[in-house]
């Protein structure tokens, strides 16, 4: 049985073929490690590998596999909270800054 996750109404439905769990619009979302990660208000948490995405289906995409790209779109456009943790270079010595969340400018604040 193929892996959905989709949208209805105000619920992200994820459903791996054994448990269905409900994510409220209002749920968390994150990309870290290679993962992304989507919370619920109970905390509750859906961990997708980017590389298994290929291995869940929607009903926007009629029954076609998520890429990536695809799964990143859906779960931003339908999450409240999108907060990935950006590390990007400091100019001079090399060293790192991490911002979570980055803002449209590129700073943290």
């Amino acid at each position: 049985m193929a892996k959905k996750l989709y949208r209805s109404g105000n619920y992200i439905i994820a459903d791996n073929g054994e448990i269905r769990t409900d994510y409220a619009m209002s749920s968390s979302y994150t990309e870290r490690n290679g993962n992304f990660t989507l919370t619920n208000r109970e905390r509750q948490t859906l961990v997708i590998e980017f590389n298994d995405a290929i291995n869940w289906v929607s009903a926007e995409f009629e029954g076609f596999p998520y890429t990536e790209d695809k799964m990143r779109s859906f779960l931003r456009e339908n999450t409240s909270i999108y907060s990935p943790l950006m590390i990007r270079p400091i100019d001079g010595d090399g060293g790192t800054v991490i911002t979570d969340p980055p803002f449209g400018d590129g700073t943290a604040r």
